[in-house]
Protein backbone atom coordinates (compact mmCIF):
# COMPACT_ATOMS: atom_id res chain seq x y z
CA UNK A 1 0.00 0.00 0.00
CA UNK A 2 1.49 3.35 -1.00
CA UNK A 3 0.78 6.37 1.22
CA UNK A 4 1.46 9.85 -0.11
CA UNK A 5 1.41 12.01 3.00
CA UNK A 6 3.50 13.47 5.78
CA UNK A 7 1.67 11.24 8.28
CA UNK A 8 3.74 8.84 10.34
CA UNK A 9 0.97 6.28 10.80
CA UNK A 10 -1.73 4.67 8.69
CA UNK A 11 -4.44 2.04 8.90
CA UNK A 12 -4.22 -0.97 6.63
CA UNK A 13 -7.68 -2.34 5.85
CA UNK A 14 -8.93 -5.60 4.38
CA UNK A 15 -6.79 -7.90 6.50
CA UNK A 16 -7.73 -11.45 7.45
CA UNK A 17 -8.62 -12.32 11.05
CA UNK A 18 -6.09 -14.25 13.18
CA UNK A 19 -3.26 -13.69 10.74
CA UNK A 20 0.27 -12.43 11.35
CA UNK A 21 1.55 -9.80 8.94
CA UNK A 22 5.05 -8.44 8.42
CA UNK A 23 5.27 -4.77 7.46
CA UNK A 24 8.19 -2.74 6.12
CA UNK A 25 8.25 0.89 5.06
CA UNK A 26 10.51 3.24 3.15
CA UNK A 27 10.49 6.93 2.43
CA UNK A 28 10.46 8.64 -0.97
CA UNK A 29 11.91 12.04 -1.89
CA UNK A 30 13.52 12.16 -5.31
CA UNK A 31 13.82 8.39 -5.08
CA UNK A 32 13.19 5.56 -2.69
CA UNK A 33 15.21 5.20 0.50
CA UNK A 34 16.04 1.93 2.17
CA UNK A 35 13.39 -0.26 3.78
CA UNK A 36 12.91 -0.21 7.54
CA UNK A 37 13.46 -3.26 9.64
CA UNK A 38 10.37 -5.50 9.51
CA UNK A 39 7.66 -5.26 12.19
CA UNK A 40 5.25 -8.12 12.82
CA UNK A 41 1.68 -7.66 13.92
CA UNK A 42 -1.30 -9.98 14.27
CA UNK A 43 -4.99 -9.37 13.76
CA UNK A 44 -7.56 -10.42 16.38
CA UNK A 45 -9.55 -13.63 16.22
CA UNK A 46 -12.70 -13.63 14.11
CA UNK A 47 -15.70 -15.87 13.52
CA UNK A 48 -14.92 -19.30 12.04
CA UNK A 49 -16.56 -20.63 8.91
CA UNK A 50 -19.04 -23.49 9.31
CA UNK A 51 -17.86 -26.97 10.27
CA UNK A 52 -17.78 -29.26 7.23
CA UNK A 53 -19.15 -32.70 6.30
CA UNK A 54 -21.52 -33.32 9.23
CA UNK A 55 -22.37 -37.02 9.30
CA UNK A 56 -24.02 -39.60 11.55
CA UNK A 57 -21.42 -42.11 12.67
CA UNK A 58 -23.87 -44.35 14.52
CA UNK A 59 -27.37 -44.23 15.96
CA UNK A 60 -29.75 -46.32 18.02
CA UNK A 61 -33.15 -45.70 19.65
CA UNK A 62 -31.97 -42.94 22.04
CA UNK A 63 -28.40 -42.06 21.01
CA UNK A 64 -26.75 -40.56 17.96
CA UNK A 65 -23.01 -40.08 17.42
CA UNK A 66 -22.11 -37.21 15.12
CA UNK A 67 -18.84 -36.56 13.36
CA UNK A 68 -17.70 -33.53 11.35
CA UNK A 69 -14.66 -31.86 9.87
CA UNK A 70 -13.39 -28.59 11.35
CA UNK A 71 -14.08 -25.25 9.67
CA UNK A 72 -11.95 -24.48 6.64
CA UNK A 73 -11.32 -20.98 8.00
CA UNK A 74 -10.81 -21.25 11.75
CA UNK A 75 -9.89 -17.57 12.21
CA UNK A 76 -8.79 -18.31 15.76
CA UNK A 77 -8.58 -21.10 18.29
CA UNK A 78 -11.66 -23.35 18.33
CA UNK A 79 -12.63 -23.70 22.01
CA UNK A 80 -15.80 -25.76 21.58
CA UNK A 81 -18.58 -26.73 19.21
CA UNK A 82 -22.28 -26.13 19.76
CA UNK A 83 -24.74 -28.76 18.53
CA UNK A 84 -28.25 -27.58 17.77
CA UNK A 85 -31.00 -30.10 17.19
CA UNK A 86 -34.77 -30.12 16.93
CA UNK A 87 -37.06 -32.91 18.00
CA UNK A 88 -40.63 -33.20 16.80
CA UNK A 89 -43.29 -35.18 18.54
CA UNK A 90 -46.68 -35.86 17.02
CA UNK A 91 -49.59 -36.50 19.37
CA UNK A 92 -53.39 -36.32 19.53
CA UNK A 93 -54.76 -33.76 21.97
CA UNK A 94 -57.78 -34.25 24.22
CA UNK A 95 -60.08 -32.92 21.46
CA UNK A 96 -58.88 -35.60 19.04
CA UNK A 97 -56.81 -33.16 16.95
CA UNK A 98 -53.38 -34.28 15.80
CA UNK A 99 -50.69 -31.84 16.92
CA UNK A 100 -46.97 -31.57 16.50
CA UNK A 101 -44.66 -30.34 19.23
CA UNK A 102 -41.23 -28.99 18.32
CA UNK A 103 -38.42 -28.72 20.85
CA UNK A 104 -35.15 -26.98 20.01
CA UNK A 105 -32.10 -28.09 21.98
CA UNK A 106 -28.55 -26.81 22.17
CA UNK A 107 -25.50 -28.61 23.54
CA UNK A 108 -22.16 -26.91 24.23
CA UNK A 109 -19.59 -29.65 23.80
CA UNK A 110 -16.83 -27.88 25.79
CA UNK A 111 -14.36 -29.76 23.64
CA UNK A 112 -12.47 -29.32 20.43
CA UNK A 113 -12.80 -32.86 19.09
CA UNK A 114 -14.88 -33.30 15.97
CA UNK A 115 -17.27 -35.97 17.17
CA UNK A 116 -19.91 -36.06 19.87
CA UNK A 117 -22.55 -38.46 21.13
CA UNK A 118 -25.98 -37.05 21.95
CA UNK A 119 -27.74 -39.38 24.34
CA UNK A 120 -31.05 -39.59 26.20
CA UNK A 121 -32.98 -38.65 23.09
CA UNK A 122 -36.71 -39.43 23.00
CA UNK A 123 -37.28 -42.90 21.54
CA UNK A 124 -39.36 -41.39 18.72
CA UNK A 125 -36.71 -38.79 17.84
CA UNK A 126 -36.28 -38.12 14.11
CA UNK A 127 -33.09 -36.60 12.75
Amino acid sequence: QNISTDATETVIKGLTAYTTYTVIIRAFTIGFGNFSLPADGSTDEGFPSAPQQLRVQSADATTVTLEWDPPVYRRGVIVNYVIHYRSMKTYVDTGGVQRQETIDEEIFTNMTTTNFTVSNLPADFTF
